[in-house]
């Protein structure tokens, strides 16, 4: 079975902090551990995949908005993952990203806050370059951060 390119549920969202990013890595009891964080990479405390800031309450900056804008960019995020699987063939998990989301609708300062690609500098970069190549409805006034979940899965 394929992962999307991007996930976007909240379900999925949970699992993504929770649950092993492949089979092997799961405890031999089957029971979830706490989700593990990169020394380089740590998950910030309080920080769920979500919409905050002065536009948050705007139509076009709600998470499920977001969300529809980040699938049309999938292909983007998934054509660099099929690129690191060339060189990484195991390199499956998920990145947590932050980034604001400007009145114009262009993105700016998009960051890893956690990932499983600490190994994969470049691709982590590449990642966020793509994000911030979104394009969102331009709004009165008010930036929107966001919290947003990319799961890679084997192709």
């Amino acid at each position: 079975m394929k992962i999307p390119a991007v996930a976007v549920s909240a379900l999925v969202s949970a699992v993504l902090l929770a649950a092993p990013a492949r089979a092997e890595d799961a405890p031999a009891d089957g029971k979830p551990k706490a989700a593990e964080k990169t020394p380089d990479k740590p998950a910030k405390p309080g920080k769920k995949p979500g919409v905050t800031g002065e536009a948050a309450g705007d139509e076009n900056r709600t998470f499920g908005t977001v969300n529809a804008v980040m699938r049309r960019y999938a292909p983007l995020f998934k054509n660099a993952h099929k690129k690191l699987l060339q060189s990484d063939p195991k390199a499956t998990g998920a990145m947590i990203i932050e980034f604001t989301v400007k009145p114009d609708g262009s993105v700016t300062g998009a960051k890893v806050l956690a990932s499983d690609f600490a190994k994969h500098p470049a691709f982590e970069k590449e990642i966020l370059e793509k994000a911030q190549k979104a394009k969102f409805i331009p709004i009165e006034k008010g930036d929107a951060k966001v919290v947003f979940p990319v799961v890679f899965g084997e192709e």
